[in-house]
């Protein structure tokens, strides 16, 4: 993968717009989204900068990638149909292609432009075609008060489950369907950053670049 040029970065994030909305937009530009690995990458360049990752992003804290991630509970696997009951009162859900059912304690990854989101209802149900899905085994969870850092997945970032001074882990210990934010790190966090999937789409911009 070739490095990513801030210089060539579209930072999108128009008020109360959802991501999905940026998404599409993203698309009808001819655009594509960061994926979660070029996120950290571009983080771990900035962050000891003079300006910093808010020389790009301005007062944000994370940024939304175009890297979606589907999950079970840790240690259950991965049943027909995964749901995600994101903060804007949508549920999120995934149909699980025959193949990757029974995986336990993996994601399923899908970059952007190969997913599509269908609205229904309140419901967002994700699309994307078997053979554009990677699978990451073995990933880590996030438990309240652990401060613990992983190694990484080199093609996402997704914390596994070794420990290492790579990263700070933050995957909810639940099923989830969605994308992956990247986000810099807060007291006592400094200077570090993370995956994670606490997902707030109206809020945070998403980064995007020429396909």
């Amino acid at each position: 993968m070739e490095k990513l040029e801030v210089g060539k970065l579209r930072v999108i994030n128009p008020p109360q717009t959802s991501f999905i909305a940026k998404s599409r937009m993203v698309k009808e530009e001819g655009l594509r989204l960061i994926t979660n690995r070029e996120a950290s990458d571009l983080f771990e360049e900035l962050i000891p900068t003079e300006k910093g990752v808010k020389g790009v992003i301005g007062d944000e804290i994370l940024v939304i990638t175009g890297t979606m991630a589907v999950y079970a509970e840790s240690d259950k696997r991965l049943g027909a149909l995964i749901k995600n009951f994101h903060f804007n009162d949508e549920t999120w859900m995934f149909p699980v292609p025959h193949e990757f059912r029974n995986l336990k304690n993996a994601a399923l990854t899908i970059e952007h432009p190969y997913w599509e989101l269908e609205e229904s209802k309140g419901r967002v149900i994700l699309h994307a075609p078997s053979r554009r899905i990677h699978v990451v085994e073995n990933i880590v969870r996030y438990r309240e008060g652990s401060a613990r850092r992983f190694k990484t997945d080199e093609r996402t970032a997704i914390p596994l489950q070794v420990e290492d001074e790579s990263g700070v882990h933050a995957h909810r210990d639940r099923a989830c369907v969605g994308p992956l934010e990247h986000i810099i790190g807060v007291f006592p966090y400094q200077g570090k950053h993370f995956t994670s999937m606490m997902f707030v789409p109206s809020v945070h911009p998403v980064l995007a670049v020429p396909l």
